[in-house]
């Protein structure tokens, strides 16, 4: 989703990941990318792992991914941020 903030266009993007255990590294994992649209310039990345014995869900990923990622930001950055989040994901139920 796209959010406008002191005039500048900011994107924030969701990745989902599965990955085989085949070491160590999370079964399952989200990241949550924030860049300026115009240059695609990163401003915050967090990720969120699901352990193998959790239940994996999209939306409890996105929220702590997104918390991790927009950690660094300011206030009223994060607040414009969680804004966006909540008004794209209205009614939006995903199955796992």
């Amino acid at each position: 989703y796209r959010v406008i903030v002191d005039g500048v266009e900011l994107e924030v993007d969701f990745q989902h990941r599965w990955t085989r255990p085949v070491s160590n590294p999370p079964p399952k994992q989200t990241g949550c990318l924030i860049f300026l649209s115009a240059d695609r310039r990163l401003l915050g990345f967090g990720t969120a792992n699901c352990s193998a014995s959790d239940q994996f869900c999209r939306a409890t990923g996105r929220k702590l991914a997104l918390t991790r990622a927009v950690a660094e930001l300011p206030k009223h950055v994060r607040a414009a941020i969680w804004e966006g989040y909540w008004r794209a994901t209205r009614g939006v139920c995903e199955p796992s």
